[in-house]
């Protein structure tokens, strides 16, 4: 019988998904050495969802420093305390947290033993580690050292890149490798050498941390596939399997990960070592470049797996969509012909047309990279981006229903009294608009701000305080962690950002009443009379309602700003109108708040209330 290769995703991984990792995994080991080993993917997070409830789990797992603080007293019982304090810090949900019951679960042996039984079997067991899920992974390891000490533990995953990796090696025995990167290719060659019996001391194995014989940290780099295209469709199947064994959660409707690129394409080294990034991103620390798959495959990939596993929601992990394919996969994702729930993740501009064939493929949620309202925060922040386009990307989700799950970056270093101001300014006009959620600024090992603190005025950058509520201060001082505590002007970012805070809070307020008053229509929206238009403003208050109607070139002025357009155009675009009339009709539409000016570009913000605007563009023999 082949032996077997275990593969864990350990809690706080979120219940109503699998773990795209462990079946990335197993499905290229056995597809790069078939019948050579077994490899079974386990998925305690399931029964432990189970135990709690779904809605308590989930809560949890939304919470990361609760999640990890929850497992932390298992591994140092002396610091319970700490950990408790940081949860009640971070747990504002009513009722008070239940840590009776929720240690009584992480503990329940009747849970653990069959798992660890199975475990120590193996000739090898591998650890997926993100968010949530380090000090999980520790403890688990740590009893599985305990039953078999001979067992070899590796893990891999964004929490355990570069220096990460290298000092929870030194720093944890239970551990014996650490995968740096990408996962497939140095793991497959760790497999190999243990089953040959040959040491990995004999010939370092790129992408891959090791202990020597000395007891000393060696190894790294990377190892990456060429083409993404190569990969096996991901196996799924034995979560399926561990969600049948878990009553409470089997009849929920899970959503299907897939991944259509590693990387991302705006993220790039130049050859002096000077970064062209999003200046507080670290999601790329486990790849070097960028590579995708071709649409048609992605497309066939998405409906294989809800076939197979019978469900729509299918969410695409990528963390930007490629450039220039985004149309071909929607395309293809369109012709699949089949009734999807798609999640994507955006990088603007984006135009009406591509918004409408994504939505037409399906996308009903999307999280675009906006950050920030001002075009001057934009380009401190590094996105490569103008304000005028994330406000266009907000425009056309409301349009075409499509639920905008995007951020806006509060406190970033060095942001001042201007760009508070142009925020504030900017959100008047964007309040029609599903409301974007507040993320304050945190600082993340070896994102670019990480790399280069000087140049933010970051001082003293150290592991962040909360992790010695997890491990005893010499480990924590030990450890390269992911979140980054630093001197600098925190204080004072708290206190400038607090009025937007303020605004956002009456902004979701406010969009709740009026969409609650008039249910399936826009808050800005106009309906086109062919040679006339009227813009509709609608309030929660019903005697507050505003229509504004634009005829002839007033009707064609405005129209031809439903994407970002230059004023300079416009000007040439109706040159019988001068310049100051043109500037004074749309100064009058900004003042109106039904348009929006950036710099040199204008933008209308009502939306189509045609039904129409779903259809246009359809190929009629399609």
């Amino acid at each position: 019988m082949a032996p077997t290769v275990s593969l864990v995703a350990m809690p706080w991984a979120l219940a109503d998904r699998p773990s795209i990792q462990l079946a990335a995994l197993k499905a290229y080991l056995q597809h790069h050495a078939p019948g050579t080993v077994q490899v079974r993917a386990h998925h305690p997070y399931l029964n432990l969802a189970a135990d709690l409830g779904f809605s308590l789990y989930q809560s949890i797992a939304a919470k990361s420093w609760i999640g990890e603080a929850l497992y932390a007293p298992l591994l140092f019982p002396d610091r319970r305390a700490a950990a408790a304090k940081l949860v009640n810090r971070h747990w504002r949900s009513p009722p008070v947290f239940p840590f009776a019951r929720v240690e009584q679960a992480l503990t329940d042996r009747r849970r653990l033993d069959p798992l660890l039984d199975s475990l120590a079997g193996s000739a090898l067991v591998g650890f997926t580690v993100c968010f949530a899920q380090l000090t999980a992974s520790l403890y688990l390891a740590a009893e599985l050292k305990r039953r078999n000490p001979r067992v070899p533990v590796v893990f891999g995953g964004s929490m355990v890149c570069e220096a990460m990796g290298q000092s929870l090696l030194s720093a944890f025995p239970q551990v014996d490798f650490v995968v740096n990167g990408e996962g497939e290719q140095p793991l497959a060659a760790l497999i190999d050498r243990l089953l040959d019996s040959r040491p990995v001391t004999e010939t370092p194995i790129p992408g891959l941390f090791y202990r020597t014989p000395a007891g000393t940290v060696a190894g790294g780099g990377r190892q990456q596939l060429d083409r993404l295209d190569s990969l096996p469709i991901p196996d799924y199947q034995d979560f399926f399997n561990d969600l049948k064994a878990c009553p409470p959660l089997a009849h929920g409707i899970v959503q299907l990960l897939v991944e259509g690129s590693r990387g991302c394409w705006w993220h790039r080294t130049a050859g002096n070592g000077r970064q062209r990034a999003c200046r507080f991103c670290n999601l790329n620390l486990q790849w070097n470049g960028y590579r995708a798959k071709e649409p048609e495959r992605l497309a066939g990939e998405i409906a294989e797996l809800s076939r197979r596993h019978r469900s729509p929601k299918v969410a695409l992990v990528d963390n930007t969509l490629p450039p220039g394919n985004g149309d071909r996969l929607f395309a293809e994702i369109e012709k699949i012909g089949r009734t999807l729930h798609l999640f994507a993740e955006l990088r603007v501009p984006v135009s009406e047309g591509q918004m409408r064939g994504m939505r037409r493929a399906g996308v009903e949620q999307v999280q675009v990279g906006i950050e920030a309202l001002g075009s001057r925060l934009l380009n401190r922040m590094g996105k490569g981006t103008r304000a005028i386009d994330n406000i266009a990307a907000m425009k056309w989700c409301e349009q075409f229903g499509i639920e905008n799950q995007s951020n806006l970056l509060l406190g970033f270093p060095g942001s001042d009294e201007q760009d508070v101001a142009e925020t504030l300014r900017v959100l008047d006009y964007v309040s029609i608009y599903r409301p974007l959620r507040p993320v304050r600024f945190w600082l993340g090992e070896g994102s670019p701000i990480h790399a280069d603190p000087n140049r933010f005025g970051l001082r003293a950058v150290r592991n962040h305080r909360w992790y010695r509520s997890l491990f005893p201060a010499a480990v924590a001082d030990q450890l390269t962690l992911m979140v980054k505590d630093y001197r600098g002007d925190q204080g004072r970012q708290r206190r400038l950002w607090q009025p937007v805070k303020r605004r956002l809070e009456q902004w979701r307020a406010d969009y709740l009443a009026v969409t609650r008053t008039h249910p399936l229509k826009p808050v800005l929206g106009y309906s086109d009379g062919g040679d006339f238009l009227v813009v509709h403003r609608r309030t929660s208050a019903a005697d507050q309602q505003q229509a504004f109607r634009l005829a002839g070139r007033s009707r064609a002025i405005y129209l031809e700003c439903r994407e970002p357009k230059k004023i300079s155009e416009l000007q040439a675009r109706f040159c019988p109108v001068s310049a100051t009339q043109l500037m004074e009709f749309l100064d009058d539409l900004c003042n109106k708040r039904i348009l929006i000016k950036d710099h040199d570009r204008v933008l209308s913000l009502a939306v189509d209330e045609d039904i129409r605007r779903f259809c246009r563009g359809l190929n009629p023999n399609r």
